[in-house]
């Protein structure tokens, strides 16, 4: 008889178990609405629950908020996981802050204020709409790839770009990546299939432009003879037109065989683009981004340190390759400012002088970024489109 009772018992936990979690799922779809752009919930998930019987919606309760005996362990490893991510990213943002205390000891705070005490204020604010102005014209090249699911969503898109250069300033490892397929995904129900891909062939062309645009305003600081300089100019120059036809041989031959791994190849090379006006055009809004932005940051560290405005340009193409290569501390402090010493170092006597600069425009590129994000909280969330295959576009 006993044995019997424990049977049933151990059927009817088994059961509360099972409608608890049906619970908790409906609950967390619940809250899901409260967020533009999140899983909506299952069809009848909420009305489930409210069927519950009491007891059951009471366990349901006290297993969501630790009470219950019951905690599966996929759920104790999210929670480890958390904790120690967590842990890790305060461990790692107080070191940073511990080595700019130490920067700011070892240089002196009149040394850092001094720069931003003597430059006109105008100026500064002539390099600031630059800023700006850089930022709107990402936005624009990120609109104009995807006419058919933004167009006449640019306001909307300007908060997606402003928050994802933010968190990329922010977050380590380029960690602040993830944002822009999920903001898309949230704002236009683009998969991460159609946005990733892009987001890095937009990556790849910054890189080239920014290498590009190195070697011209300091190939002869950096000691490169006129041969090997015109071999990289001219392989950097080559580097994009051969992705573009390698994406269309690629995107052929794995559109003539069968499998999921195949259909899922096809589907993120057809995000890239497929005709020569709309390569172009991308091309055309990345030179135009870094053309107004390093111009900006050019001016400014020529500004913070003695050196001149080509100078400035080639510390600042210092400071951003560390953002765009994989290795970026929290907040890009260290790194940012040991690409642009790297290469104004030369030209500097003084080595506080150096530092003092590249913290002062480090300083200057966080602070824009920042008031750019804080500006486009001004903006309201997009409605979320319906779902439809966007084409890519540049035309």
């Amino acid at each position: 008889m006993r044995s019997r009772s424990s049977r049933l018992s151990g059927a009817l936990d088994v059961r509360v178990r099972g409608c608890c979690e049906a619970g908790r799922r409906s609950v967390s779809c619940a809250l899901r609405l409260e967020y533009p752009g999140r899983r909506r919930p299952r069809h009848g998930a909420n009305e489930h629950y409210a069927q519950l019987p009491h007891a059951a919606q009471g366990a349901c309760r006290r297993n969501r908020h630790g009470g219950g005996p019951h905690v599966p362990s996929k759920r104790r490893g999210r929670i480890v996981n958390t904790t120690t991510g967590r842990a890790l990213s305060v461990v790692s943002w107080l070191a940073v802050l511990a080595l700019l205390g130490a920067a700011v000891i070892w240089v002196g705070p009149a040394r850092l204020v001094a720069p931003w005490l003597s430059i006109d204020p105008w100026a500064l604010a002539v390099a600031l709409v630059l800023m700006l102005a850089s930022y709107v014209i990402r936005t624009l090249r990120i609109t104009r790839y995807f006419p058919d699911r933004l167009s006449g969503r640019f306001w909307s898109a300007f908060r997606l770009a402003n928050w994802h250069n933010l968190m990329n300033n922010l977050l380590p490892m380029r960690a602040g990546e993830v944002a822009f397929p999920v903001l898309m995904q949230r704002y236009y129900r683009l998969s991460p299939l159609e946005s990733v891909p892009v987001l890095l062939w937009f990556r790849l062309l910054d890189l080239q432009v920014v290498l590009l645009i190195g070697l011209a305003a300091g190939g002869h600081l950096l000691g490169l003879s006129g041969g090997v300089l015109a071999g990289l100019v001219a392989l950097l120059l080559a580097a994009p037109v051969g992705a573009f036809a390698l994406r269309h041989g690629l995107h052929g031959l794995l559109a003539r065989h069968e499998g999921r791994l195949a259909a899922k190849g096809a589907e993120m090379l057809a995000s890239l683009p497929d005709r020569p006006g709309r390569f172009v055009a991308t091309l055309f809004w990345t030179w135009a981004n870094w053309l107004v932005k390093l111009a900006a940051l050019g001016w400014v560290l020529a500004a913070f340190a003695p050196v001149g405005f080509a100078a400035g340009v080639l510390g600042a193409i210092g400071g951003d390759l560390t953002t765009v290569l994989p290795v970026h501390a929290p907040g890009g402090f260290g790194t940012y400012e040991a690409g642009v010493a790297l290469l104004i170092a030369p030209l500097v006597d003084e080595p506080r002088t150096v530092l003092a600069a590249a913290v002062n425009l480090h300083l200057f590129v966080l602070g824009t970024a920042l008031l750019a994000a804080t500006l486009s909280l001004l903006i309201p969330r997009p409605a979320p489109t319906a779902t439809r295959t966007a084409t890519p576009s540049g035309d």
